[in-house]
């Protein structure tokens, strides 16, 4: 779909990846697995499970972990109009306990 940058990732059992925000219109979609996100600004946390979508509230952190029993795969997407998607969605890094 023109004028959007995505990715595919996935998260091994509790991987925790951090990413920037920075611009409205981000969505994450859960394709396998469950995840637990939460964002930046925002007093809830979310569960998702293949299937379900979570739009952030505002720009900043945005964090998902896997589950613990099983991994997880998620598409991360945003409006791109013409900058590249790290411009978007901004990778801040991948841990697993």
């Amino acid at each position: 779909m023109r004028g959007f940058a995505a990715e595919v990732l996935g998260l091994a059992p509790n991987e925790v990846a951090g990413f920037i925000v920075g611009r409205k219109n981000v969505r994450m979609t859960c394709l396998s697995g469950a995840l637990w996100v939460t964002c930046q600004d925002d007093l809830q946390d979310y569960q998702l499970t293949a299937g379900q979508h979570f739009v952030p509230c505002s720009p900043g952190l945005l964090v998902v972990q896997a589950s613990a029993t099983s991994p997880a795969r998620f598409l991360l997407h945003g409006r791109n109009r013409g900058q590249e998607t790290n411009d978007v969605l901004g990778l801040l890094g991948r841990c697993s306990e």
